[in-house]
């Protein structure tokens, strides 16, 4: 009997021994909780370094393992941004992400968080609209504007070009009168 009391002592230490062990490693972790909250109309996105973009509001977040670096629409569009709440995202083929407001705004941010702002080149088209869709693909990016014109930038440059599209061609061209 004494050597089962021992027996069931000794397996008690060792069975607390082994669970204390395992409790205190669910406590270690390397996840933060994370604290920010986004709207529901967020968009989300991962760059060629893993790292995740979340749209909201007031700017883009750019979550970088265990926190949020914030760069204001400000930052990205200029001082003179007028808010808009409606943002066009899409990742082209070197990984840079393009931004569009429907007031006409446009930048891009390449790896690296380098921001260039396409507001003043927009400006230089001869009718001002705003960017209703942007389509990226292994050569370049198409934008799609809210009067039909269709731009274009090639991969590696700051130059926006016109397309030539149904709306630049005009009804009459097309029907030959």
């Amino acid at each position: 009997m004494q050597l089962f009391n021992m027996k069931y002592k000794l397996f008690t230490i060792i069975f607390l021994l082994l669970v204390s062990n395992i409790a205190d490693a669910q406590e270690r972790t390397n996840f933060l909780k994370l604290d920010q909250e986004f709207t529901g109309s967020s968009e989300i996105h991962e760059d060629s370094f893993g790292f995740i973009w979340i749209s909201d509001n007031s700017g883009l977040y750019h979550y970088v393992g265990y926190e949020f670096k914030f760069h204001s629409y400000r930052e990205i569009f200029g001082n003179d941004f007028e808010n808009d709440q409606r943002f066009i995202i899409e990742k082209d083929s070197l990984n840079s992400f393009w931004i569009a407001t429907m007031k006409g705004e446009l930048s891009r941010i390449n790896t690296g968080t380098a921001i260039r702002s396409f507001k003043d080149t927009l400006k230089l088209h001869e009718k001002s609209s705003s960017i209703t869709a942007i389509r990226a693909n292994r050569d370049g990016v198409v934008f799609g504007t809210s009067i039909g014109d269709l731009l274009y930038c090639e991969n590696n440059s700051d130059k926006i070009i016109s397309l030539p599209s149904i709306s630049s061609i005009g009804i009459e061209e097309i029907d030959g009168r």
